[in-house]
């Protein structure tokens, strides 16, 4: 809070202020990377997920693709 009580007051507090806002910017800088960092994690996460389930369907669509040409050299 900054004092209105004298110029000495209001300078200490106006120093202390500066304290907490480098302490402040400090933390939400470590929020914002621990954020980013999850972040990161989700999306390797999910973009893993995605390329399995793709790569799956690419092998039953070859399999599907295998069994109508056997079916068709049938005829």
């Amino acid at each position: 809070m900054i004092s209105d009580k004298s110029p000495e007051a209001y300078n200490k507090s106006g120093k202390a202020l500066q304290t907490w806002q480098a302490g402040a910017q400090a933390y939400a800088s470590c929020v914002q990377a621990e954020a980013k960092t999850d972040q990161n994690a989700v999306v390797s996460g999910a973009n893993d997920a995605i390329t399995k389930v793709n790569d799956v369907m690419k092998g039953l669509s070859a399999a599907n693709d295998a069994a109508i040409a056997k079916l068709k050299a049938k005829k």
